[in-house]
């Protein structure tokens, strides 16, 4: 809906204000025209959020004009109308006596000139309709640009390698907020600092003080409180189209910085998972058990392990490891090889491993999706013996290699010479 601003702003209204102030931006949401006469006798009728406009101002055929205006005022801020227009032959406080600017003033009324005559005004009033409509379109084609400017991940759990990052994400969108409202725009975090700016010298220089002609919106990211704000100080009162889009793109944003955290917590996860395999390659497996607890208890409450190592070979090994992840549930440790292209998988056999849903039929799903894959398997060792188990995976991959699966157990080797050309 337009405010009293943007009617200011389109020439053929001819407005300018007299007081405004924290009322400018007030919702316009029809015209009314008519004389200061028409007015009398409580014949005004519904003005809520309606912008009237009155002309024969001097000639109202009362001793005072003051006497005419002051009961038509009252009844708009009863009802609280969007705003009086008075028809006068020059902008200017001047034009307006001032004890109607006064009661204006007292009453909560904004106050607006017009050099328009009344009968011109009949005719504008469907130009209200048309900018309405307008309006309408820009908000439609600004809600296309912030989704244009969402990272594709968010609707794919596989990210494509050469996707923008978040942080690409985040400052698209500050860009194109700054734009579409008009403003300078920060996306910060208390202990992160900074997450985005625009225009891009805000990282440069501390922020704008507040002015009369500037107002500042924050809103938080998320509703569980991450923390994260997007503070917007405009150059002008935003109208309820910007307003709602301020709402939307702190939506977009903070749904950018839950996949951010996600991403660091799930990160964090997989650098444990690597130091517990590194403890088990070196027989700790007491110490091993300890640290896994609070990220996965019981997991490690075995005997007997089978350890799978999966070649990536020349492929993103992100892929397969978040294939991996999600294929396995957390029902066995997975960590990335520090020194190979590889993932080592640790099966507890606490699942039944030729059942379909079972961790090494999972493991082989990812390895036939993924070409260019293969999978080696040990046998079953004590948990003491992780490192064994994974010398003896490792060692299976030239079979595994030549494999139609692509997939091989230490149980299923051939013998060298079968693989031998």
């Amino acid at each position: 809906m337009p405010t009293l601003i943007n009617l200011c702003e389109e020439p053929d209204f001819c407005l300018r204000f007299v007081n405004g102030g924290p009322m400018a931006d007030r919702a316009v949401d029809s015209v009314i025209a008519l004389s200061l006469a028409a007015t009398a006798g409580g014949s005004l009728g519904d003005v809520r959020d309606a912008l009237v406009v009155i002309g024969d101002f001097w000639v109202s055929g009362r001793t005072s004009v003051h006497e005419g205006v002051e009961p038509l005022l009252r009844e708009l801020s009863r009802q609280r109308a969007a705003g009086l227009a008075v028809v006068v032959g020059q902008h200017g406080a001047q034009s307006v006596p001032l004890m109607i600017r006064s009661s204006a003033v007292r009453l909560g009324v904004p106050l607006l000139t017009t050099t328009k005559e009344l009968r011109d005004w009949h005719e504008l009033i469907p130009r209200l309709r048309e900018y309405r409509y307008r309006q309408a379109e820009w908000h439609a084609d600004q809600l296309t640009a912030l989704l244009n400017r969402l990272p594709d991940r968010l609707a794919d759990a596989n990210r494509d390698p050469d996707a923008d990052t978040d942080a690409e994400a985040m400052q698209r969108i500050a860009d194109w907020l700054a734009a579409a409202v008009d403003a300078d725009v920060v996306v910060s975090d208390p202990l992160r600092g900074v997450l985005a700016a625009a225009p891009d010298i805000l990282t440069r220089r501390p922020p704008r003080t507040a002015s009369p002609r500037t107002r500042t919106q924050s809103l938080p990211l998320s509703a569980a409180g991450s923390g994260a704000v997007l503070s917007v100080t405009a150059r002008r009162p935003l109208d309820d189209v910007r307003t709602e889009l301020l709402g939307h793109a702190a939506k977009a944003l903070g749904l950018i910085d839950r996949t951010r955290l996600r991403d660091q917590l799930a990160e964090t996860r997989r650098e444990v998972q690597l130091s517990v395999l590194q403890l088990l390659m070196v027989g700790e497996e007491v110490a091993a058990q300890r640290v896994l607890a609070g990220l996965a208890p019981g997991l490690l409450a075995t005997e007997s392990v089978r350890v799978h190592v999966i070649d990536c070979a020349r492929e993103d090994r992100e892929v397969a490891l978040r294939r991996a992840e999600d294929a396995l549930a957390g029902r066995a440790l997975l960590a990335r090889c520090p020194v190979f292209n590889h993932l080592i998988v640790v099966d507890p056999l606490q699942t039944d491993e030729d059942a379909p849903g079972g961790v090494r039929r999972a493991l082989e799903a990812v390895v036939a999706a993924l070409p260019g894959h293969c999978m080696g398997g040990s046998r079953v060792y004590a948990l003491s013996a992780v490192a064994d188990a994974y010398t003896q995976a490792a060692g299976t991959l030239l079979t595994a290699r030549r494999s139609p699966g692509r997939v091989a157990l230490a149980e299923q080797r051939a013998d060298l010479m079968d693989v031998l050309p």
